[in-house]
């Protein structure tokens, strides 16, 4: 008898916990159905613009922008401090995306309204980064990917093409594409990932610039020299990356 009622208790907490965990389903289940319900979705081309007034900051719900590689979702909390509250978040075809907004702003309204560059990979934010924080703390040189690195603000996705390299920067520091005369090769690819570094003037040649970089990877506006990395007693390396082997003319 009493192992009967054993095996009873038993079986009616198995039951409970299956009860529990199928409740749990449907709560997360139905939490997503109704964020994806209330979020606003439309859709946009490579070169169109997204116009946003900072100074009104009106407060906008999750309004998700499709573009042909993924999704740019972001959404306008209200006014703090005379700071626009702002938060986005990107996917790359990622269907199943979580919808976290992993980058917050606080956007002083002074600026006013602002235009933001759509591409095939979501809306280009890069105008505000300076009053935004996310949570992707890999270092740049650690990104692997080609995509990744173009999509963050604090990163230069360099290219075996100098000139691709080149106007990748003055895409992300904002000083306008520089022209087809700057191209030293016609193919490329991607080479690595680096931390940004934007020029005080990108018009003039400034040494503290040109410095930061070697013969490989030396930029238009810079002059370049094969300088080995290494000498010993006559005997030198067979490279070209040493210091002051990128210079200003």
């Amino acid at each position: 008898m009493k192992k009967a009622f054993l095996v009873a208790l038993v079986i009616i907490a198995i039951a409970l916990i299956v009860f529990l965990i199928i409740m749990l389903s449907n709560d997360e289940e139905s939490a997503n159905t109704s964020a994806n319900r209330n979020t606003y979705t439309s859709s946009a081309n490579s070169g169109d613009e997204l116009k946003i007034n900072f100074k009104s900051c009106k407060v906008k719900k999750r309004t998700r922008i499709d573009v042909a590689l993924g999704s740019t979702t972001y959404e306008i909390d209200g006014i703090d401090n005379k700071k626009c509250l702002f938060n986005y978040g990107n996917e790359i075809e990622e269907p199943d995306w979580d919808g976290i907004l992993d980058t917050s702003c606080q956007v002083p309204v002074s600026l006013g309204e602002i235009k933001f560059r759509v591409t095939d990979l979501g809306v280009n934010f890069n105008a505000i980064e300076d009053y935004c924080e996310t949570d992707i703390k890999t270092e740049c040189k650690y990104v692997r990917d080609d995509i990744e690195c173009d999509l963050r603000n604090d990163c230069l996705a360099l290219d075996l093409c100098d000139c691709t390299t080149e106007m990748n920067r003055a895409d992300k520091c904002g000083y306008g594409v520089p022209g087809d005369e700057m191209c030293l090769c016609d193919a490329g690819g991607f080479l690595y990932c680096e931390e940004l570094f934007c020029p005080t003037d990108p018009s003039v040649c400034e040494t503290d610039y040109c410095s930061n970089f070697t013969y490989s990877n030396c930029p238009g506006i810079c002059a370049k020299d094969c300088i080995p990395s290494n000498c010993t007693g006559g005997i030198c390396t067979d490279d070209c990356g040493g210091e002051n082997s990128c210079y200003c003319p």
